[in-house]
């Protein structure tokens, strides 16, 4: 059994600047105001009939293009009998979501997919070509005799793109497809606005629908952010289109002219002043993104530790869409 508990997060296109305390309205209320419903939260009641397991799903209406690189993304590090110190369910080194265009390395490896834009156009040399992904959304998982929280996933309604890195450890049931080519894209080459926060303890509690008992929490604690959105080379956009949707940008770096850096990648092949662009780019580390949590639980079960490191957003779209629809 499903059942859509909400849709909120709504968004009038008219509303006063009245000052008081927000109120309950009625469904007959709700129907007369024009609006876009971003966020809505499922849940289902043991769809398995031999499980006492209900899933709460909240669902983001949005569509999302991106392509960044990440130096290190590590999950779940703790202490296991069999595994050498230090050993994690999840350790890649230069992850990264998208890639660069590089038609070079698309001639040395012919049976490389290459991916084209969504009108069927090539994308051009140097081109950012991202990572797609629709609808995300975060699931709970719910015992129902005892109100734990039992498990927890992100996950997308769909996605499309190149996810590449140098996986040194991954645990689980992956139903995927992995091909090692050998060979993988590589780009040789502001005082940002730098978002940093510090949360000593994150906990969110797993509570009955009425609010009268909790049960177990997931809990993140000595969890440092610091967010890296845009910078001097590369500015912000927030708007709304003509749908009533919202956009969020950071706009990539320009790219380099054709013959601007030699194909060896030395500064002294060609255009100095293009290789010491995108050297300044790609080393500055206040251009760069921080994510790291000492412990994180949900209910009874311990996955530690885990961190992001380095993430350097290259290009980012977010665009909001209407649920109800």
């Amino acid at each position: 059994m499903s059942k859509k508990i909400s849709s909120f997060f709504l968004l009038p296109f008219l509303a006063s600047g009245v000052n008081a305390a927000l109120r309950p309205i009625s469904d007959q209320q709700m129907s007369e105001v024009t609006g876009q419903a971003f966020v809505s939260v499922d849940r289902q009641y043991h769809p398995d009939a031999n499980d006492n397991t209900a899933y709460t799903r909240v669902n983001l209406g949005m569509d999302i293009d991106i392509q960044a690189n990440v130096d290190v993304l590590e999950m779940g590090r703790y202490e296991r009998d069999g595994e050498k110190p230090g050993t994690s369910d999840v350790y890649i080194e230069d992850f990264a979501l998208g890639y660069i265009n590089n038609q070079a390395y698309f001639d040395a490896n012919p049976k490389a997919p290459n991916h084209r834009k969504h009108d069927g156009s090539a994308y051009a040399e140097g081109e950012i070509v991202p990572f797609f992904i629709q609808n995300p959304f975060l699931e709970f998982a719910f015992d129902e005799d005892t109100d734990e929280v039992v498990g927890f996933r992100l996950g997308f309604g769909e996605s499309m793109g190149v996810l590449s890195g140098k996986i040194e450890t991954l645990t689980g049931n992956v139903n995927v497809d992995i091909i090692d080519r050998g060979e993988g894209l590589s780009q040789a080459d502001s005082s940002g606005n730098l978002f940093d926060q510090l949360i000593v303890l994150l906990t969110i509690n797993a509570c009955t629908q009425d609010g009268s008992t909790c049960g177990s929490r997931i809990l993140m604690s000595n969890f440092a952010f610091e967010l890296a959105m845009g910078n001097q080379l590369q500015p912000v956009f927030f708007d709304v289109d003509d749908s009533g949707n919202f956009v969020l940008e950071v706009a990539p770096t320009r790219r380099p002219q054709p013959g601007g850096i030699g194909a060896d990648g030395f500064r002294g092949s060609r255009d100095a002043a293009a290789w010491d662009f995108y050297e300044f780019y790609y080393i500055n580390p206040e251009f760069r993104s921080n994510l790291k949590t000492g412990n994180f639980s949900v209910g009874d079960h311990d996955f530690d530790s885990a961190r992001i490191q380095g993430m350097l957003i290259q290009h980012l779209n977010i665009k909001t869409r209407d649920l109800s629809q």
